[in-house]
């Protein structure tokens, strides 16, 4: 919730200053407490304005304790494992979220055929729904906001709640295609056991919308964003037959996206693709996807 910002007729730093308190939660600080949270039953009974105020004063002491830890570890050889943990885990994001969904949809371009037979929907489709997902809370919490009830109040988890049949009303897409990308990208209780640490796979990352009893709730849509970008290629891994040829997609994306980039930098002239580094021998030593002059 304070990753929310208002304001009024113009965006001001002065609007924008609390996203830089150290109090705010972080991503990938609200992924741990969702993985955590999907190690056990999952309980969204409301249990009181008192009580829910001091569960969040324990997490956010749960979390400094956290932070602290990462620094009592030991060193591995030449590497200061502590330091290079806690620096992947507190740094900024890679991307903003609709960029994580603008580039899914070019990145899985060359692989729509196959989201159609195996998976039953396209790739265009998948991301539809991530960005009338996003649409849809963002509109919710404002909506809850605006009525100034506060953030510990029974209403607030309402705000997360996702409909099935309102994303198919809004994305235009059939409420079972709509059902099957959701569930896709749904995680569920007892599903993390093996969360232990930083270290291990959290479930929550791939699935960032949590179903319970039938209901879904999605407490990140940047989450959901970036798990559009990133496991679609997981789910083709798995398959035998189509993994050599997901690869050489995601290759072919990364160079031509890349040679683009660089193009609206430097110019079409002064960027140059495939480059072969060779010796005086005129052995090859290796490629430069792109090559700026």
């Amino acid at each position: 919730m304070n990753n929310t910002t208002f304001y009024e007729e113009e965006l001001s730093s002065t609007d924008m200053q609390h996203l830089y308190e150290k109090e705010r939660l972080i991503r990938t600080e609200i992924s741990t407490i969702a993985g955590l949270l999907l190690k056990s039953e999952v309980n969204m009974a409301y249990p009181g304005e008192a009580v829910l105020s001091q569960l969040t004063e324990d997490v956010n002491s749960s979390l400094a304790i956290l932070h602290s830890a990462m620094y009592s570890g030991d060193r591995d050889g030449e590497y200061n494992n502590k330091m290079i943990k806690e620096s992947v885990f507190y740094s900024g994001e890679s991307a903003y979220d609709f960029q994580y969904l603008d580039m899914a949809e070019e990145k899985y371009a060359k692989d729509n055929s196959w989201f159609l037979e195996y998976m039953g929907f396209s790739c265009s489709e998948m991301i539809s729904v991530g960005r009338c997902v996003e649409s849809i809370i963002g509109r919710q919490v404002s909506d809850f906001l605006r009525r100034g009830l506060g953030v510990f109040n029974e209403g607030l988890l309402k705000a997360y709640e996702l409909s099935i049949d309102s994303i198919a009303t809004e994305t235009g897409l059939i409420s079972s295609k709509v059902k099957t990308i959701v569930d896709l990208f749904s995680s569920q209780k007892l599903s993390n056991e093996n969360f232990f640490d930083m270290s291990s796979f959290n479930v929550y990352n791939a699935r960032p919308i949590i179903c319970v009893d039938n209901t879904y709730f999605c407490f990140s849509a940047y989450s959901l964003a970036q798990s559009i970008y990133e496991t679609p290629f997981f789910w083709m891994n798995n398959d035998k037959k189509y993994k050599s040829i997901s690869a050489e997609h995601r290759g072919q994306f990364v160079e031509d996206y890349v040679f683009r980039k660089m193009i609206s930098v430097f110019g079409a002239r002064n960027v140059f693709k495939n480059v072969f580094i060779v010796n005086d021998n005129n052995e090859t030593l290796g490629e430069i996807w792109s090559c700026p002059r």
